[in-house]
């Protein structure tokens, strides 16, 4: 498997080059970041309090306790003394002078008097200026994805705009006699199969690329080889189904007349019959028509490429398992197990689906996650505490680049 991804790399990397565009921050979503981005402002903005109660000077109630009440008077100025204490409601500045907040709980009121019913130590129940967010500090480096969580934070730094590298386009072509879309005839016709495929790998790229459906072809080399001559507008092909050595297998057939095939077969159960190509100069990637095998092949190949091409900062971390049973793999091969989780008596354990054929959907659709079988291991036993990724993680980038454990 690192072997092809080396072909992938050495070929392909350089192939697709990538605009880097100014936009809005409210538009960045699910973008990649272009430069280390700088916060133009700190947040909170002011010492702010985390709860409704009263700015005081911590030093002040020094010696308070429930036996021991410190009495301060309550004030309305913007300023505060010894001895003296302002309401203050969460999220509001505190007024100079004071330097935390003592919450309601622990005071009594006693007319224009609070008595301090516990010690307190400075800034508590505060947040200082910048502690979230510091002007002129960096937030986000080159190649960051921008999730909900970085785009909020992007908001709360005062940027406008950001920039980023446009998305990459991945067209998807889909290639079977068999193949329909229409639910009707799916169920009235036995010979039909309903395409399951490519909405399954189009709605797992799309969280970094922008997917174009180039539809469903026959098996036929003219048809086929017409649609990719005429692709426009596309960086990286996708193709699914045809990749077997069948008669009716025509994919690899045709691309090998329109481009140059780099390999086809790869080590992966289940899988091993994926092919890769430039064609017409785009990197082409011929995945099989099995669901889970062509989920399985966009793991390990595509999406790291994608991930590669944008430079991206990636952190995948393993759950650690406890295996349930015995389980065995074929030497020479990477073999992919699906596996469900659940907890007992505070350990986790990971079990392995027994259903791993290649067109088993419900296999990869019921799993939790994915127990990676490097091409040198010949099985774990029964106890054993294995790494295991939860499925919809870029594990194949993870297995790709090395970082394995």
């Amino acid at each position: 498997v690192r072997d092809a991804w080396k072909v992938v790399l050495d070929k392909a990397l350089s192939k697709v080059r990538l605009d880097r565009l100014t936009i809005q921050v409210p538009e960045s979503l699910g973008y990649f970041i272009a430069d280390d981005v700088i916060a133009k402002v700190s947040y909170p903005k002011r010492n702010i309090a985390l709860f409704d109660g009263y700015a005081v000077r911590a030093e002040d109630t020094t010696s308070a306790s429930i036996n021991n009440p410190v009495a301060l008077r309550i004030v309305y100025s913007n300023v505060i003394g010894p001895f003296e204490a302002k309401p203050i409601n969460v999220g509001e500045p505190l007024p100079e002078g004071a330097n935390a907040v003592i919450p309601h709980e622990h005071i009594n009121l006693e007319g224009s008097v609070i008595e301090a019913l516990k010690s307190i130590e400075p800034h508590a129940n505060v947040a200082l200026r910048g502690e979230d967010v510091r002007s002129g500090d960096m937030i986000a480096s080159k190649g960051t994805y921008i999730d909900k969580f970085l785009y909020a934070l992007l908001l709360r730094a005062g940027l406008n705009e950001i920039p980023v590298f446009r998305r990459i386009r991945v067209g998807i072509l889909t290639i079977g006699d068999e193949i329909v879309r229409d639910m009707n005839l799916y169920l009235t016709k036995d010979y039909v199969v309903c395409d399951i495929t490519s909405p399954l790998i189009s709605t797992s790229l799309t969280t970094y690329c922008d997917v174009i459906d180039l539809g469903i072809v026959k098996d036929d080399e003219n048809a086929i080889s017409h649609i990719i001559k005429n692709i426009e507008n596309i960086d990286v092909i996708i193709t699914l189904g045809g990749t077997s050595l069948g008669k009716r297998d025509v994919t690899v057939k045709v691309m090998e007349k329109e481009g140059e095939i780099l390999f086809h077969g790869i080590s992966i159960v289940p899988g091993r019959t994926m092919a890769f190509g430039l064609i017409h100069d785009k990197p082409t990637f011929m995945l099989s028509g099995f669901p889970v095998a062509a989920f399985v092949q966009m793991k390990l190949l595509v999406e790291p490429y994608v991930l590669k091409v944008y430079n991206a900062k990636i952190r995948v971390f393993p759950i650690l398992a406890e295996l349930s049973r015995r389980i065995s793999s074929t030497i020479g091969f990477l073999n992919v197990v699906r596996v469900t989780l659940n907890k007992q008596k505070g350990k986790i354990i990971a079990n392995p689906l027994r259903s791993r054929g290649s067109g088993i959907l419900s296999s990869i659709s019921l799993a939790d996650a994915v127990l990676l079988l490097s091409e040198d291991i010949e099985g774990f036993e029964a106890g054993d505490i294995v790494s295991v990724y939860k499925k919809e993680e870029p594990w194949g980038f993870v297995y790709v680049e090395g970082d394995f454990p």
